[in-house]
């Protein structure tokens, strides 16, 4: 048994999406996860939004 199974919490998977990497730091930026990105996540699942 899981500790999201014990305890009843909500789980999500967050990752970079399966793209390639780009050479250059535009390309590079939009395969990286974020802060912000988790924190979007977590405030989903609390089901808040700001």
């Amino acid at each position: 048994m899981t500790t999201a199974e014990a305890t009843g919490c909500r789980v999500r998977r967050l990752g970079a999406p399966r793209i390639p990497v780009g050479y250059s730091p535009v390309l590079e930026a939009q395969s990286r996860v974020t802060a912000a990105d988790i924190a979007a996540s977590a405030r989903g699942l609390l089901g808040t939004r700001q």
